[in-house]
C-alpha cells in the first residue's frame, strides 16, 4: 500500500482510538482510571494531528478517510480472571490492551513500507508510542489482578476521590476527605458501586 494509503488508514484507526478513550473514560468512576483514559485519548489526538500534518504534506485528501473500513475491534473483552468490583473497568482495560497491540504491529509494518523518510519516522514514532501503551496497560491490569490497585470513586456531592485501599470487600466504609460524606462500597453485576451511608 502506498505512504498515502497507510497514513490514511492509521488516521481512522487513531479516529477510532480516540472515540474509544472517550467512551472509556466516562465510563469509568475511579479517577485513577479516568486520568489514564483521558491521557492516553489526548495522546492519540495528537498522532490524529501528526498523521493528518503528513497527509496534507504529501497532498492527499483528507476525505479518503472515510472511505477507509473502520476497525473492528471489540471495546470490551471480558475474558481472563475477573476481579471482585473491577469487572467493567478490566473489560475496558483488556480490550484497550488488545487495540494497542494490534496498533503497534501495523504502525512497525508501515514503517518498513514507507518511501518517505518522514512517514518512516513518524510510523516509527507511533509504534513506539503504541508500545508505550501496552506497556502501561499491561501494568494497570497486572495490579488489579495482584490486588495492588488501590480501589477509588469520585466522590458524588464534592467531586474529590474517596479511597478504599487496595483489595477492599463489599461493605468497605471510607469518608470523603473534603465534604466528610461516608460512603460504603457495593457490587452490583461484579462492579463495585459506591453507596451513601
Amino acid at each position: 500500500m502506498s505512504d498515502l494509503g497507510n497514513l490514511y488508514k492509521s488516521l481512522s484507526l487513531e479516529i477510532a482510538a480516540v472515540a474509544r478513550y472517550r467512551e472509556h473514560r466516562d465510563m469509568t468512576a475511579d479517577p485513577a482510571f479516568f486520568a489514564l483514559f483521558e491521557g492516553l485519548m489526548r495522546n492519540e489526538q495528537g498522532h490524529e494531528e501528526e498523521l493528518v500534518a503528513n497527509i496534507e504534506r504529501l497532498g492527499g485528501d483528507l476525505s479518503e478517510v472515510s472511505r477507509v473500513e473502520a476497525p473492528e475491534l471489540p471495546t470490551m473483552v471480558y475474558e481472563g480472571e475477573q476481579i471482585m468490583g473491577q469487572k467493567t473497568n478490566l473489560a475496558m482495560l483488556r480490550a484497550d490492551l488488545a487495540f494497542e497491540a494490534d496498533a503497534t504491529k501495523l504502525y512497525h509494518e508501515f514503517a518498513g513500507q514507507a518511501e518517505d523518510e518522514q512517514v518512516k519516522g513518524l510510523f516509527k514514532e507511533l509504534s513506539r508510542a503504541e508500545r508505550g501503551h501496552v506497556n502501561g496497560l499491561t501494568y494497570v491490569i497486572k495490579s488489579i489482578e495482584n490486588g495492588s490497585h488501590e480501589v477509588r470513586f469520585f466522590c458524588p456531592v464534592c467531586g474529590w476521590a474517596v479511597e478504599f485501599g487496595a483489595s477492599p470487600e463489599i461493605g468497605t466504609e471510607s469518608r470523603c476527605r473534603m465534604c466528610g460524606v461516608l460512603f460504603a462500597l457495593d457490587e452490583k453485576d461484579d462492579d463495585f458501586i459506591l453507596v451513601r451511608k
